[in-house]
C-alpha cells in the first residue's frame, strides 16, 4: 500500500487500486465480478487487497428501506402521484432513529432533495413513510422520459451519535392517459424501466434503434438540456493536500491531454463553425464515507477519497467515453483523464445526442469499463452500460457539464474504477478491466454494501 501513502493518505478505497495493481499483471485482460450493485472481488484477490489488518470493519444493516409501489422487481403498479409510499424497516432489536431524505428528478439534469425529517422505529419494526411526487415540482404530465425517486436513511441505533446508511431500490415514473385522476402514474422498478419502457422513453419519442447500440445498454434515457454552463470545468472540490498538483481541479483554459477516438458515419469529421467543450461528471452516493479506517497505512483517516458521499455528490467522470451524434453524423472522444472534458466542434447549435459509456481510459490506453453480466468470464464480456441524453443544446465557446448515473451504485462503483485507473501509475498500456454489475434481479441494490 505504499503507492497510496505516498500519493493520498485519504485514498479511496485502498483495495481497488491494489486490485488494480494485481490485476493488470495478469496480461492484457483481467476480470473483476460484481453482483446486486456491489463490486465482489474474489477471496484471494480480497485477501492480498488488504494487508497489515487494514480492511474495514463489516457495517451491518440497520434499517431496510423498500416501496410499497414496487412490490416486485418485475413489478409495473398504477397509483395516484399523490401517495408513494416507502416503508422502513427495523432489523434491529433495539429502537432506532432513521432520518429520511428523498431524491427526485423529472427525466431530466435536475434533481431534487427533500428532507423528510427523522422517525423513531421500535425494535424490529415497520413504518410507512409517504411522499407526494407532487412536491417535487415537476409537471408530471410533461415528462419527456421516466421520472425517478430515491430514498436514504441515516439509522442511529439508540444511543449512539454514529450512524450507518442505506438506500432504497430506485422507482421509476410516468404519467398515464387516465382521465379520472384515480391511478394518474405507473411506477416500476429498473427491470421494468429496461425491459418495458424502453430505458425511460415510455412516450416512444425514439425509435428502438435510436435507444439501442450493438456492445451496449442503454441504463436509462434522459433530456439533455443545456446541462450546466460556465467558464471553466469544475473539479472534485476535495480539500488541497501539499505535494498532489494532479488532484487540483482545473480552473483555467482546458489542455485536453487525449484526443478524440473517432468513429464517423455519413461524413466527415467536422471542423464546424462552432467550438463546444463537454465536460461530464458523475452522480454518485456511497453509505460508508464517513466510516474510519482502524489499521494499517490509513488508520485515523475515514473511507473514500470522495468527503461528504454519503449525501450525493458530482465527480468528475475521468478519461470518460462518450459518443456525440447529430443526424447521421457522430463521432467518440475519451475525455480527459483529468478534467473528464474533451472539445469538439459542429456547424449545428441544438439537438445533439450524447452516449456517456461506463468506460474510461487513462493516458497510457489501459481503460476499465462496467458491463451488465457478472457471470461472462469472455475476453470481452457482457454489454457496457451507458446513459442517454437526448435534446442536447450546448452552448459555443463555453464549459458544458453533463451530469450521468443519477447516484446509482454501478455508475458509483464506474467513479471509483475510472478515479483508481487515474491515479495507478504502473508503467502498463493497453490492460482492461471488466467490472461486471447487475441491479435489476434484486430489484436495485441500496448503494453500497
Amino acid at each position: 500500500m505504499q503507492l497510496i501513502s505516498n500519493r493520498k493518505r485519504k485514498a479511496l478505497a485502498t483495495s481497488i487500486v491494489t486490485v488494480f495493481a494485481l490485476l493488470s499483471v495478469a496480461g492484457p485482460y483481467a476480470y473483476v465480478g460484481a453482483g446486486s450493485g456491489a463490486i465482489n472481488l474474489n477471496q484471494e484477490a480480497l485477501s492480498a487487497a488488504q494487508p497489515d489488518g487494514e480492511a474495514l470493519p463489516a457495517l451491518p444493516e440497520v434499517v431496510r428501506l423498500s416501496w410499497d409501489n414496487l412490490p416486485a422487481p418485475e413489478a409495473v403498479v398504477a397509483g395516484p402521484a399523490s401517495r408513494v409510499v416507502l416503508r422502513v424497516r427495523n432489523l434491529t432489536g433495539e429502537p432506532v432513529r432513521a432520518d429520511i431524505t428523498f431524491t427526485a428528478d423529472d427525466g431530466g439534469q435536475k434533481d431534487t432533495k427533500k428532507n423528510f425529517g427523522s422517525i423513531t422505529l421500535g425494535p424490529s419494526a415497520v413504518q410507512p413513510v409517504q411522499v407526494d411526487l407532487r412536491t417535487f415540482g415537476f409537471k408530471l404530465t410533461s415528462l419527456k422520459y421516466s421520472g425517478q425517486l430515491r430514498a436514504t436513511a441515516r439509522a442511529f441505533p439508540d444511543g449512539t451519535a454514529n450512524y450507518r446508511q442505506t438506500g432504497s431500490p430506485a422507482l421509476y415514473f410516468h404519467p398515464t392517459g387516465s382521465s379520472d385522476g384515480s391511478s394518474n402514474t405507473i411506477f416500476y422498478g429498473e427491470k421494468s424501466l429496461l425491459e418495458r419502457f424502453n430505458a425511460g422513453d415510455f412516450r416512444g419519442r425514439l425509435s428502438r434503434e435510436d435507444v439501442t447500440e450493438a456492445g451496449a445498454v442503454t441504463s436509462r434515457v434522459m433530456f439533455g438540456g443545456t446541462g450546466i454552463v460556465s467558464s471553466t470545468p469544475s473539479g472534485d472540490n476535495e480539500p488541497e493536500e501539499e505535494n498532489e498538483p494532479d488532484d487540483e481541479a482545473a480552473t483555467g483554459a482546458i489542455t485536453l491531454q487525449s484526443g478524440p477516438t473517432t468513429q464517423l458515419t455519413g461524413g466527415t469529421a467536422n471542423a464546424g463553425a462552432y467550438n463546444y467543450t463537454t465536460c461530464v461528471k458523475f452522480l454518485i452516493e456511497t453509505v460508508d464515507s464517513s466510516v474510519g479506517i482502524p489499521n494499517g497505512p490509513q488508520a485515523g483517516e475515514t473511507e473514500g477519497y470522495y468527503q461528504n458521499a454519503n449525501d450525493g455528490r458530482d465527480v468528475i467522470a475521468r478519461g470518460v467515453v462518450v459518443k456525440v451524434r447529430h443526424g447521421d453524423w457522430s463521432q467518440t472522444f475519451n475525455a480527459d483523464p483529468e478534467s473528464g472534458c474533451f472539445n469538439w466542434s459542429h456547424d449545428e447549435t441544438s439537438n445533439f445526442d450524447m452516449r456517456v459509456y461506463g468506460k474510461s481510459f487513462d493516458e497510457a490506453g489501459n481503460y476499465v469499463r462496467i458491463h451488465d453480466d457478472p457471470t461472462d468470464f469472455s475476453d470481452y464480456p457482457g454489454d457496457t452500460y451507458s446513459h442517454l441524453f437526448t435534446d442536447v443544446d450546448p452552448t459555443a465557446n463555453a464549459v458544458n457539464t453533463i451530469n450521468a448515473g443519477n447516484y446509482d451504485s454501478k455508475w458509483t462503483a464506474m467513479a471509483v474504477l475510472a478515479f483508481g485507473l487515474y491515479r495507478y501509475d504502473s508503467g502498463l498500456s493497453g490492460k482492461a478491466f471488466h467490472a461486471g454489475i447487475d441491479n435489476t434481479q434484486s430489484g436495485g441494490s441500496s448503494a453500497h454494501f
